[in-house]
């Protein structure tokens, strides 16, 4: 499955929670301290997985990329916590955001210092002459698939449990 963007989720409670996603209005839970030095943050696991991806050559530069822009874009969406205090809350939540952004979203300069909820309402504002087409469900599936890979890898080197991280069934 590394590097698969296309990967098709086998899991039926997965098809089944990203089909009823339904949009969050509420700002991402803040961290607190002691949980941080207990578990590494998404912000530091992530970057040594793209790494080793790119060091063993599953993964051209291309595909690193993006998979990186998944991840910052996670963040953005769902804050930066321990990998394993993600919930399938905040996966639905990703989605229902990455449904809204329009194709253009990490392009634009326009964009460039806004938020995902705020090129949402800036593009949402747009004349329908100026928008752009929205996310196409190609694509945020390969954002599942790049969130996917790297939450494998983090329950397979011990950065995250099955148990922990009710994202870990989620996004497999």
């Amino acid at each position: 499955m590394k590097g698969d963007f296309d990967y098709e989720p086998k899991s039926k409670l997965l098809r089944q929670t990203l089909t009823e996603a339904r949009p969050v209005t509420s700002a991402p839970v803040p961290v607190r301290q002691s949980d941080v030095q207990s578990e590494p943050l998404f912000s530091t696991v992530y970057p040594i997985y793209i790494e080793g991806q790119l060091r063993r050559k599953e993964w051209k530069q291309q595909t690193g990329n993006q998979a990186d822009a998944t991840y910052r874009l996670f963040i953005q969406i769902c804050g930066d916590k321990p990998v394993g205090r993600y919930t399938r809350a905040d996966a639905g939540q990703f989605r229902a955001t990455a449904e809204r952004l329009p194709s253009d979203y990490g392009k634009a300069s326009s964009y460039k210092t806004f938020t995902p909820d705020e090129i949402i309402r800036a593009h949402e504002k747009l004349p329908d002459s100026q928008k752009q087409p929205l996310l196409t469900q190609k694509t945020i599936k390969r954002h599942f698939s790049a969130l996917s890979a790297v939450w494998s890898e983090a329950i397979a080197n011990g950065k995250a449990t099955e148990t922990s991280s009710p994202a870990s069934n989620l996004l497999r």
